[in-house]
């Protein structure tokens, strides 16, 4: 199986010099393959046995649901931190639909 091969490859190489965003968007693809897998290994096993394959699926989007509200919630924290407050751009809005 090259492809794993590479795959694995690509996610335990080391680089020192790496922005520590790269190594979390690996962390976070591969959790969420985890939980693609999950949900369609739920789908195979919920031919055999229904509560298996029920138990399989939620836990499966379970983790997706966590991994994106988490990625997002922490980057949006992630930003303001970095770039300070956001900068609330206002427009001169006089109902017109033409701008």
């Amino acid at each position: 199986m090259p492809f794993l091969q590479k795959a694995w490859d690509e996610v335990s190489r080391d680089e020192p010099n790496q922005p520590p965003w790269k190594h979390r968007r690996r962390l976070i693809y591969g959790a969420y393959g985890l939980g693609v897998f999950m949900v369609l290994f739920g789908m195979v096993q919920f031919l055999f046995d229904t509560q298996a394959g029920v138990q399989a699926i939620a836990g499966g989007v379970s983790l997706i649901t966590i991994i994106v509200s988490a990625y997002t919630g922490f980057a949006a924290w992630q930003d303001t931190r970095l770039y300070g407050q956001v900068q609330h751009h206002h427009f001169d809005y006089d109902g017109n639909s033409d701008g």
